[in-house]
C-alpha cells in the first residue's frame, strides 16, 4: 500500500515566467491530463525544457506547481539546475498536498489467527466544529478485491472493511473461555451466541453503538472481481481511525486488493497527524518571507559578484519558502 497526499478534486496551476497553464482531472478515474492556456515560458535552457514540461510538471499527481522566473534574475549554468531544479519541483509538489489518500495496488491478504487481514490505513481525524459547514470523512473510491480465475468456481464469505477509533479496537475480535483471542467467530463462540460462525465479532462501542463501522462485500460463482459500494464515513469525534480488510473464509486463496481511501478533516484534506504543526508553520512563513526578501535585495544589489554557491543558496531559500507557505 501507498500513501500520499493530493487535493481532491485537484487542479494544477504552472506559472513559468508569465504563462499560466491550468489543467485538471478526476481522481479516481485518472483520465489523460486536459490543460488550457498560452504557451509556457523558457525558464529553462534548451536542452531541460522538455524533460521537465514533458515528465515533470503537468502530471494528475500533482495538485499545484509553482515556479516563478524573474527576467533580471542572471541565468544560472546548466549544471546546477540540471541537479536543483529536479529537487525543488518535487518539493513544490510535496509542499502543497492537501489531503491523506491510501492507494491499494494489488495488496494481497495475510494470516492473522483465523482470520485474513490487510491493514487499509491509520489517520488522525478531527472532529468537525457544529457551527461551520464543514466535514470529516472517510470515503472509499472504487475499493475492489480480485482472485485467480482458478479460484473464481464458488460463491465466498464476506470481505468486509473495518473501521474502528484506536479506543474501541478491543470491541473487535474475542475468545471463548479466556483463551487466545480471534478476529473471527469460532464454533464455541456461536454456541455461546454471541456471534454468527465464520463472521467478523464485533461489539458495539459504548460511546457510538453504531461503531466500529463494518461493511462488506462477496464473491458470486465464477466472478474473479467484486468491489466495495463507493461509501463516505462521516467522522463526529476526533481520534485516531484505523481502517482493515478482513475476511475468514480459507477457501479464498490468493486474493488482491485494488483502489483507494481519502481521509479528510474538516479544514480540508490536512491530516490529523499534521494539524499540531499549524502554528509552527504559521509563525515560519512569515519568518521566511523576510529572509527571502531581505536575501534578495542583497542578491539583486551584488548580482555581478554572485558565485555558484549563492545560487545554491537562493534556490534552497525558495524551497523553504514554499515549503511553509504552501504545506
Amino acid at each position: 500500500m501507498s500513501t500520499r497526499r493530493i487535493h481532491h478534486p485537484f487542479h494544477c496551476t504552472v506559472v513559468l515566467q508569465y504563462t499560466v497553464r491550468k489543467c485538471s482531472g478526476s481522481l479516481g478515474h485518472f483520465p489523460p491530463q486536459t490543460c488550457t492556456g498560452g504557451k509556457i515560458g523558457m525558464l529553462f535552457p534548451h536542452r531541460l525544457h522538455h524533460h521537465f514540461l514533458g515528465s515533470a510538471i503537468v502530471i494528475p499527481s500533482t495538485p499545484n506547481i509553482l515556479l516563478l522566473g524573474w527576467p533580471s534574475m542572471p541565468r544560472l549554468r546548466g549544471s546546477a539546475l540540471k541537479y536543483l531544479l529536479p529537487l525543488l519541483l518535487l518539493a513544490c509538489a510535496v509542499a502543497v498536498c492537501e489531503c491523506s489518500v491510501h492507494e491499494y495496488r494489488g495488496e494481497r491478504f495475510v494470516s492473522r489467527g483465523n482470520a485474513f487481514v490487510i491493514h487499509g490505513g491509520s489517520e488522525g481525524i478531527v472532529a468537525p466544529n457544529s457551527d461551520k459547514k464543514e466535514s470529516s470523512f472517510i470515503w472509499f473510491d472504487r475499493v475492489a478485491f480480485l482472485r485467480p480465475k482458478g479460484n473464481a468456481n464458488f460463491s465466498s464469505g464476506s470481505i468486509q472493511a473495518v473501521v474502528f477509533e484506536v479506543e474501541d479496537r478491543e470491541t473487535i475480535g474475542g475468545s471463548a473461555y479466556g483463551g487466545q483471542r480471534e478476529v473471527c467467530c469460532t464454533a464455541d463462540l456461536a454456541k455461546l451466541g454471541v456471534c454468527t460462525q465464520g463472521q467478523i465479532i464485533r461489539r458495539p462501542s459504548s460511546k457510538d453503538p453504531d461503531w466500529p463501522r463494518i461493511f462488506g462485500v462477496s464473491f458470486h460463482k465464477n466472478k474473479v472481481a467484486t468491489r466495495l459500494s463507493t461509501t463516505k464515513i462521516p467522522i463526529a469525534t476526533t481520534g485516531m481511525y484505523n481502517l482493515y480488510f478482513i475476511h475468514c473464509d480459507p477457501n479464498i486463496r490468493d486474493l488482491a486488493l485494488i483502489g483507494k481511501t481519502v481521509w479528510k478533516n474538516p479544514g480540508g484534506y490536512l491530516p490529523g497527524r499534521m494539524t499540531p504543526l499549524m502554528n509552527f508553520y504559521g509563525f515560519m512563513s512569515p519568518a521566511f518571507v523576510v529572509l527571502t526578501v531581505f536575501w534578495f535585495s542583497q542578491y539583486a544589489r551584488f548580482w555581478n559578484e554572485i558565485l555558484q554557491l549563492q545560487n545554491c543558496i537562493s534556490l534552497v531559500i525558495i524551497l523553504g519558502m514554499f515549503e511553509m507557505v504552501m504545506w
